[in-house]
């Protein structure tokens, strides 16, 4: 009875040992002699070795020499972060969402502006230089920022100044109300005087683009409202232990 059935194992064995290289011939047909070879080439060229390697197109069947090399270009720089030159005007104090920023040209001059929304009815709280919740009041409702492209320093780095800035130092104070629209307020202010953290609408991103074909880029600033992002009608959600109970419209 054993011998039985080590012979069926054995005969097994033998069995699959011959549907696996047959496999691996058919493999070797249809995608060529040189596997092993792309194999080693990649994990050289993972590893930054130079590589020489010599592969057959599948469809014509010539030999095509490829010389792979690992490229180390010092004048590619990666990106680096700005959000801190902007200053406080730039920097987001409501913790619920994320805004993020446009970029566009704004003013025609060929600079890359940018756009930064901000939320006119923050649920955050301010704390205190110990970190303390201050829970009488929420933090400022800061008013959106259009920060203009003013050039390059002389590290290459861009400079920009919002528009608010640019009333204060050097506005003919003539349309100061329609320059200040992009602050999204509910009542825009008549004067750059005016205090900036007046109510405004929740600004929860911004697009551009020509929405009215006239050759010149619009912005869309996208508004919502106080509730859960996918909350329907007649839903809310309870912030608890908080003082919030936040709906489809904010009361205190």
């Amino acid at each position: 009875m054993k011998n039985k059935t080590i012979k069926r194992i054995g005969i097994g064995i033998v069995l699959l040992a011959i549907l696996l290289t047959g496999g691996f011939q058919i493999l070797k047909m249809q995608k060529g002699d040189d596997t092993a070879n792309i194999v080693s080439g990649l994990i050289k060229q993972r590893l930054g070795m130079d590589v020489e390697m010599e592969t057959k197109s599948e469809y014509e069947g010539v030999a095509v020499k490829q010389d792979v090399k690992a490229v180390f270009d010092e004048s590619i720089k990666g990106f680096e972060e700005i959000g801190k030159s902007l200053g406080d005007a730039g920097m987001s104090n409501n913790i619920v969402t994320m805004r993020g920023v446009a970029t566009f040209d704004a003013n025609g001059d060929g600079l890359q502006d940018l756009f930064v929304p901000h939320s006119g009815r923050p649920v955050a709280r301010p704390v205190n230089e110990k970190g303390v919740l201050d829970t009488e009041k929420r933090a400022d409702a800061k008013p959106c920022v259009l920060f203009l492209n003013q050039g390059n320093d002389a590290a290459g780095n861009p400079i920009y100044k919002s528009v608010q800035e640019l009333i204060a130092e050097k506005g003919n104070k003539k349309l100061v109300k329609e320059e200040l629209l992009i602050e999204n307020k509910y009542e825009p202010r008549q004067s750059i005087t005016d205090d900036p953290y007046g109510e405004g609408r929740i600004a929860f991103g911004a697009a551009t683009a020509d929405f009215n074909g006239d050759g010149l880029i619009d912005l869309l600033l996208l508004n919502g409202h106080f509730g859960t992002p996918f909350s329907a009608k007649g839903t809310g959600v309870r912030i608890y232990p908080g003082a919030n109970h936040l709906g489809r419209v904010d009361k205190d």
